[in-house]
């Protein structure tokens, strides 16, 4: 029985051990495709804003066009090491496809067509993400500190500046049209509040990490309290476009001041992940040291049963043979 329950233990402690180190899996990846929620709505804000003629933003898309598709190659890469065990190929090779066909097609598009698509291009992405996720077990991380890292890196980042980049898009093309019509006036207001609340969100799962484990606070407070900083101002800036002489308003630098807000959020991102997988090299460490342990008790133990029962048979056979002699003796 006690065999059994040292093997049974050493069974749990070893899966443990191999979900911490599919976490850290998930986390790689996630760091790879990153770059994609950053760049592909950067690409929709630059196509807006060339699609709504400023020709001055043809050079940065080309550059960005650039920039995903040697994102894509580094997630090939990636994909190649962990694509089976994450379920993730399939779902890439689509990715790419329609990013390519966005690509050819994109400057034959009209804004709204171009809007959409590259909108649902994102929608694609973070739904992998969150396949990454739950492939890899992150989003049954069973401790607190991780857990609420992992909804920052795996939710609300990539939500929250998807509807950031959105603004972005339908701001610069307002600003080039001078035109701000009812329609779009009610979806830049409604993105304004999903993106508070989503604000809101973000803060919330900080905080519910710095409570879990306090000494996240000193390395990530800092990137928060900048992205809150710089996401309030761009939600305003937003704002005062409903009142605002449009003509007046310069496309090339609203899309460069929210970009700066954006990336500051994505900054929070890139702290976030590596203490992220901090806390699961922490864990698998920790994990493995209790599992040597254990092992080593157990086979202590077993050389002292071993010893003892090795002690007790030579003493029984000891008896058992001093016995015989005193049957022969009284036999003769």
């Amino acid at each position: 029985i006690a065999c059994a329950s040292i093997i049974s233990t050493i069974k749990l402690s070893t899966e443990d051990i191999q979900f911490a180190e599919k976490e850290l899996q998930g986390v790689e990846y996630l760091t790879a495709v990153r770059k994609l929620l950053q760049n592909l709505p950067e690409h929709r804000g630059l196509s807006a804003g060339l699609l709504s003629g400023k020709s001055e933003f043809a050079a940065q898309l080309n550059t960005k066009q650039m920039e995903i598709d040697e994102d894509f190659r580094a997630i090939d890469k990636l994909d190649a090491d962990y694509g089976q065990t994450l379920n993730t190929s399939s779902t890439l090779k689509q990715l790419k496809a329609d990013w390519n066909n966005l690509k050819l097609q994109n400057q034959s598009l009209s804004i709204t067509e171009s809007v959409a698509r590259h909108s649902a291009i994102m929608e694609d992405t973070r739904q992998f993400v969150t396949g990454i996720a739950d492939a890899s077990n992150l989003t049954l991380d069973p401790d607190l500190d991780s857990y609420y890292l992992m909804d920052l890196l795996v939710n609300r980042i990539p939500v929250l500046t998807d509807k950031m980049g959105l603004m972005r898009a339908l701001g610069t093309e307002a600003i080039n049209q001078q035109a701000l019509s009812p329609e779009l006036k009610d979806t830049l207001t409604t993105l304004r509040v999903y993106t508070s609340i989503a604000t809101e969100g973000l803060a919330y799962a900080l905080k519910s990490s710095f409570s879990a484990n306090p000494d996240l606070k000193s390395r990530l407070s800092a990137q928060g309290d900048a992205a809150g900083r710089h996401l309030a101002t761009y939600t305003n800036t937003v704002g005062e476009l409903f009142s605002a002489d449009l003509s007046q308003q310069d496309s090339a630098s609203f899309f460069r001041d929210a970009t700066q807000s954006i990336n500051t959020t994505f900054e929070l991102y890139d702290a976030a992940s590596p203490v992220l997988a901090d806390l699961l090299n922490q864990r698998a460490d920790l994990l493995r040291a209790n599992l040597y342990r254990l092992i080593a008790f157990s086979a202590i133990g077993l050389l002292i049963a071993l010893a003892v029962g090795f002690y007790v048979i030579t003493g029984l056979l000891r008896e058992l043979k001093n016995t015989s002699k005193e049957f022969d003796y009284l036999a003769e």
